[in-house]
């Protein structure tokens, strides 16, 4: 809406943000957060998606700080065209530093849990619960648990599992080219 309606030309950057909750892991795949600053990036527009771990009571004044550092420093220093910046604050008293990361593999999976309303009905609560795999050392995940705020570089413009495309279209083009007995 902003690029497309009240905008009159594109931004130099987006900034999206500052979101209750972690965006590591894999919930970067659907997060509103990261949305937007892939609609950005989409359009050529660099973006910095930020997101503060502590979903209940986050403290954004302790992060504050790091938010006109870090968008100068992307102005200064611009993306690749289809990358954004993906950053986390740790739920931590003290910070112990920001880390450029790996985007890590854990995620939050739902785990609804049926309840009684007190009319008497049944419903289902939508809940979450994390979903942990084994993260590398340099993994946004393992990070954020070691108290430092992370910073991971996403790049949008190729989803092509490149080696797989390669390695398995002879077979494709085999099997389903050229085969009027399926088409």
């Amino acid at each position: 809406m902003g690029m497309s309606v009240i905008l009159n030309s594109l931004p130099d950057l987006i900034v999206s943000g500052i979101n209750r909750g972690a965006n590591s892991g894999r919930n970067v795949l659907y997060s509103g957060t990261i949305g937007g600053v892939i609609e950005g990036a989409l359009r050529n527009v660099p973006g910095i998606a930020f997101s503060c771990a502590d979903f209940v009571n986050p403290d954004y004044a302790k992060v504050q700080h790091l938010i006109y550092p870090l968008v100068r420093h992307l102005i200064e220093h611009p993306l690749p065209l289809g990358t954004l910046l993906n950053v986390n604050f740790p739920n931590v008293q003290t910070i112990r530093g920001l880390k450029l990361a790996r985007q890590g593999k854990g995620y939050w999976i739902e785990d609804p849990a049926q309840r009684v309303h007190p009319e008497g009905h049944s419903y289902f609560w939508h809940g979450g619960k994390w979903y942990e795999h084994e993260e590398h050392e340099e993994s946004d995940v393992h990070l954020l648990k070691q108290g430092f705020a992370t910073a991971v570089p996403i790049h949008i413009s190729e989803l092509t599992d490149l080696k797989l495309f390669h390695e398995r279209k002879p077979h494709f083009d085999k099997l389903f080219l050229n085969r009027a007995d399926l088409f």
